[in-house]
Formats: C-alpha cells, sequence, structure tokens
C-alpha cells in the first residue's frame, strides 16, 4: 500500500513537471514559436514629410507556411492585408537530399523554378536556375564562414574581404562589379546586449541578394539551412562608401520592438533619413 501511495504521488509530479515545462505556452520558449505573418509598411519621405501627411505608403503582408517537420512549406506575398488583397509573389518549396527546389511566382513574371543547394554542413551554396543558363547565387566558405559571393542575375556582382568580429557577426564587406573591380565598402555595427534568432537575421538584405529573404525574415534559415556562422546579435547600423569616389554612400539605421516573451515582434529600418521600411511580426 505504502509503495502504491509513493507511486501515485511520482506520477503526478512527473505530470505536473512535463506540464509546466512543455504544453503552458506561458512558459514556452520564444525560439519555438513560429513567424507566422509580417506585415511591411513602406514609407517613402524622399520627397518631404508631405508624403506621410498624406498617408501615401505601401503595405505589404507575407504569410509562412510549414511542413510537418516544421520546415517551410511556402509563403505568399499580398499587396494588402485585406481579404481582396492581391498576390504579388508566392514559394512553393519540395525537399529533395542536397537541394531544394523552389516554385516561384511572381506577378510580372509568372512562375519559374530554382534549385536551393547545400553543403553537408547545412550551408547554402548556390541557388540557381533550373534551366541550365547559369543564372543564381553562388557562396563559398572558410572555417565556416561566408568568404565570397558571387550573384549572376540581373547584374553580375560578388562581395569578398569578409571581416568578422569575436562573435562571428559580419563587420565589413566589400561589393564588387562585374569586372571584379571593388566598389563599395559595406560596415556594420551591432548592439552586443541583445542576441538575434536566425530567421531574423537580414545582413544582406540590401545587397541586391534575391529569394533569401521575404517580409523581413532570413527564409534559408526557415528552410534548415544558413550560410554559415552568425549573425549572433542585432545589427544597429549599416554604412556603405563608394571605393572609386571617396563619397558616403547609404545609411540603413535599425530599431526593434519587443514582447514580454523579447521575441522581435517589429523592426524599423531607416534608409539615410528618407525611407522607412516599418514590420510587424506575428507568430503562431
Amino acid at each position: 500500500m505504502h509503495h502504491a501511495k509513493t507511486r501515485f504521488i511520482l506520477l503526478i509530479l512527473i505530470g505536473m513537471i512535463s506540464h509546466s515545462c512543455g504544453n503552458d505556452p506561458a512558459v514556452q520558449r520564444p525560439d519555438f514559436r513560429k513567424i507566422r505573418q509580417s506585415v511591411k509598411i513602406h514609407d517613402d519621405n524622399v520627397n518631404g514629410m508631405d508624403m506621410r501627411i498624406q498617408i501615401n505608403r505601401i503595405v505589404e503582408a507575407t504569410n509562412f507556411f510549414y511542413n510537418t517537420e516544421g520546415l517551410l512549406d511556402s509563403l505568399n506575398v499580398m499587396d494588402d492585408t485585406l481579404p481582396d488583397a492581391h498576390l504579388i509573389k508566392s514559394i512553393k518549396l519540395t525537399y529533395y537530399p542536397s537541394r531544394i527546389r523552389a516554385s516561384i511566382y511572381d506577378d510580372s513574371t509568372g512562375t519559374f523554378y530554382v534549385d536551393f543547394r547545400y553543403n553537408n554542413n547545412r550551408q547554402l551554396t548556390s541557388i540557381m536556375d533550373t534551366l541550365g543558363i547559369g543564372f543564381g547565387l553562388f557562396v563559398t566558405y572558410t572555417d565556416n564562414k561566408i568568404d565570397k559571393i558571387k550573384s549572376v542575375l540581373d547584374s553580375t556582382f560578388t562581395l569578398t574581404n569578409f571581416v568578422y568580429d569575436a562573435n562571428n557577426n559580419l563587420i565589413q564587406y566589400i561589393i564588387g562589379d562585374y569586372r571584379n573591380q571593388p566598389n563599395t565598402r559595406v560596415v556594420y555595427q551591432y548592439d552586443y546586449s541583445r542576441q538575434i534568432p536566425q530567421y531574423m537575421d537580414i545582413r544582406f538584405a540590401s545587397a541586391g541578394i534575391k529569394y533569401i529573404y521575404a517580409g523581413g525574415i532570413n527564409v534559408i534559415s526557415l528552410m534548415g539551412m544558413n550560410y554559415g556562422l552568425g549573425n549572433t546579435h542585432r545589427i544597429l547600423k549599416r554604412d556603405e562608401s563608394n571605393l572609386q569616389t571617396g563619397r558616403d554612400g547609404l545609411r540603413y539605421l535599425f530599431e526593434y520592438g519587443l514582447n514580454n516573451n523579447e521575441e522581435i515582434v517589429n523592426r524599423k529600418i531607416t534608409v539615410s533619413d528618407t525611407i522607412e521600411v516599418f514590420y510587424e511580426y506575428r507568430f503562431y
């Protein structure tokens, strides 16, 4: 009788521990939640504050869907959050060994296909067209860090001279033109008091690289891939400078909003004090 009572008490305690650690949404770790939607508000003030007063802005909603394994299955980008919104872009993914095929629809070009390829470390190595034309993005690594990116798409350019800090945050690279002539230096500053989940890392979002971001979200991460070590902390600032003229280029300032679980629920990017892009993130 004594042993039966002891077992009963243990079962109750185990049930309480299991419930409090795994099933209670109030204590679930934020990293376990999936990004469901990103709403982008694009506010262009290049012509003065009158644009903002007139509420002249663009709203886009990116919706994310997952397969049974928790990887990104598809996404769509709508031109509004209303029920009658127009489809701008969609991506449907099919997973194979060493590659992921994406069926991409764009309302201006129609449907086409690309393959995302990765190595044994799940690092993205290329995004290539499936027609054998040779268009795509090609990434190489040294010591699990990117050392070169070459893009052969609408225009050809390379990213080289990657420099990292002690936390594996990318702090500098150089953009070269189609002749491999250095053209632009990019420098980052970070908030080292705050770390960031990989799906929020958008270090290349302003580098002209296609298909690895949607709605201000790193879809490579949602697909179970990565592009090397980092970034581990939030980007605060990105500065560009022209290596040919010595003049400063675009400047990007990043601001973040958090909820009570310290999840990033919004992000504002101000470009050279003239354009603001504001993202609102919603989770499952």
